[in-house]
């Protein structure tokens, strides 16, 4: 009898952690939609997000720039 006790806790218990981590998943599966209606809604979009590509690849390449420099100063 304490083993099906014990099993149907163990039971609940996992129950419960799914749960909840379904829920976590499905919020922030509820953010990006979110996010991305916000982003896509935006009429300046299509002519910013070539200018925002550009800024983090220039952003990209400075901080290997600059570990580089951080390594040959090192050295």
């Amino acid at each position: 009898m304490e083993i099906i006790i014990i099993l149907l806790l163990v039971a609940a218990v996992i129950w419960g952690v799914m749960k909840m981590w379904k829920r976590e998943n499905d919020a922030s599966d509820v953010a990006v939609a979110r996010a991305w209606r916000t982003v896509l809604s935006d009429p300046n979009y299509e002519r910013r997000r070539p200018l925002e590509e550009r800024k983090y690849a220039a952003v990209g390449q400075a901080q290997t720039l600059a570990d580089a420099a951080r390594e040959t100063s090192q050295s």
